[in-house]
């Protein structure tokens, strides 16, 4: 990451970066050049690429700052776990992080009580995980909890086993997950059946694939917000009941069903059907969206900004379409 050149207008920002103690031994870093007077970065996540030689208790120092900056601090702690180890990341002073490692635990564990206990902020894969257990329910008060895939795959079925995915339950609870894939997960009873069952929290997913899973997504109430998001060939993609889900950058191929909204559908950008989205929801197109052969069937339908282009059976709304746009037909 580079600061140059940049100014915190609010003087306080949340930081997260990435930490790569293996053989490459290659970290984020910042170049703050130009940055205001009391600025200070909160950390609030750090994914680790690999970890680092020593035993449980050994510290090592990261210098985050390409530059001396006296105007740029940091302050909090986080906590990342692996899988075999984790590391809490606190400031050193003078621009670098202090790194403490300790024992390690699992992901179903970082989920739920032990990782609320610990103060667990971020999993970090390691590796392909093949589940041996449900993911489990985000334990904690007002949790907030990265699962960083650093590429690797979540596959849910372990023989004739189908395992269940996470839960986040409550208000105020806060799942990410990022840069991952997740497969197989082809649980269909329980509050568990999706990978991903939002109730009452936020969900952040960005630059994940859902491919070969019954559900992908199961957005009972509370906000999910997807970017850079792929849906291959699921049974159901989304399920949205009562709450609300955000797209950005997403694609719909092989799936039986893209969208069920029972709740809010906010279309941004760069957003491409295949079959489209059904239910008695409300959508509302906030950029350019072309159909092609997918349907829209909703109660309301509101084109807010950008062009729709379809064909004029192809869209349908119970109390009607409001355009402040444009509705353009193909026939």
């Amino acid at each position: 990451m580079d600061l140059t050149q940049v100014e915190f207008q609010r003087k306080y920002a949340n930081l997260k970066f990435d930490a790569n103690f293996g053989t490459t031994n290659i970290n984020d870093t910042i170049n703050a050049a130009n940055v205001s007077e009391g600025s200070v970065f909160n950390l609030e996540s750090v994914n680790v690429i690999g970890d680092f030689d020593g035993a449980v208790g050994t510290t090592a120092v990261i210098n985050l700052l390409k530059t001396d900056n006296d105007n740029l601090s940091f302050t909090g702690s986080t906590t990342t776990t692996t899988g075999a180890f984790s590391y809490t990341f606190e400031n050193n002073g003078d621009g670098k992080i202090k790194v403490t490692k300790d024992n390690g635990i699992s992901i179903y564990e970082a989920i739920g009580d032990l990782g609320a206990t610990l103060g667990v902020d971020t999993y970090s894969m390691q590796s392909d995980i093949l589940l041996t257990d449900n993911l489990g329910t985000l334990m904690g008060t007002e949790r907030k909890l990265t699962i960083s895939g650093n590429d690797y795959t979540l596959t849910g079925t372990n023989g004739t086993t189908n395992y269940g995915g996470v839960v986040v339950a409550k208000a105020g609870d806060e799942l990410t997950l990022e840069n991952l894939s997740a497969t197989g997960f082809n649980k269909t009873t329980g509050d568990d059946k999706a990978v991903v069952n939002n109730n009452s929290g936020e969900v952040y997913l960005s630059n994940v694939t859902f491919e070969n899973n019954t559900n992908g997504l199961i957005n009972n109430s509370g906000t999910s917000e997807l970017t850079n998001v792929a849906f291959n060939n699921n049974t159901n993609a989304i399920i949205n009941s009562t709450g609300t889900v955000e797209l950005t950058d997403v694609t719909f191929n092989g799936n039986t069903i893209d969208v069920e909204n029972n709740g809010t559908l906010n279309i941004n950008e760069n957003v491409t059907f295949e079959n489209g989205v059904t239910g008695e929801g409300e959508t509302n197109i906030n950029a350019d969206l072309t159909l092609g052969d997918a349907q829209i069937s909703q109660k309301v339908l509101n084109i807010i900004s950008g062009n729709l282009t379809t064909n004029a059976d192809n869209i349908s709304a119970v109390d009607g379409i409001l355009n402040s746009s444009q509705l353009p037909f193909t026939e």
